[in-house]
């Protein structure tokens, strides 16, 4: 009964932190969040031994519900950073004639196409997440992390 209990408890805290709509991203958007996201692992403190110093990490604390959203969305996310590699190392051989390396000639083209690439829908829908839910009083993240999540942060 108590399994059941703590599985009903999961759903709902895990349901409650997705409850919220959901943002289709660009390709430059899942760049930008991706990095983000992979920057809510822990951030660095300085902490007293004695008379010494030292850096130690320190992991970010956020309820169950969201930390399973952020695991959720960079599992989410893997498949479109892929596909934007994958077409922008196509740009450049079709730039490079099957080459590595965008001849100077083509380079103006060549970045056209690829900020064209960037601007287009990536297929994934990531629900929005709330500043309230990163806990920003116990949780010091840095404002360009908050930066980099803003196309999913609820407006």
């Amino acid at each position: 009964m108590q399994q059941l209990i703590a599985a009903l408890l999961f759903v709902l805290m895990v349901g409650s932190a997705q409850a919220q709509s959901k943002k289709e991203l660009s390709f430059a958007e899942v760049q930008q969040v991706a990095t983000g996201l992979s920057q809510l692992n822990s951030y660095t403190r300085i902490v007293k031994d004695g008379s010494q110093e030292k850096a130690v990490s320190q992991p970010y604390r956020f309820s169950v519900g969201v930390t399973v959203m952020i695991a959720q969305d960079v599992v989410a996310l893997r498949p479109a950073l892929q596909a934007s590699t994958d077409a922008h190392d196509a740009l450049v051989r079709q730039y490079a004639n099957g080459g590595n390396a965008v001849p100077a000639d083509k380079a103006a083209d060549f970045v056209k196409d690829a900020n064209e690439l960037l601007k287009k829908p990536s297929g994934v829908s990531l629900p929005t997440m709330k500043l309230s839910d990163l806990q920003l009083d116990a949780n010091p993240i840095e404002p360009s992390t908050l930066v980099l999540l803003d196309p999913i942060l609820e407006k």
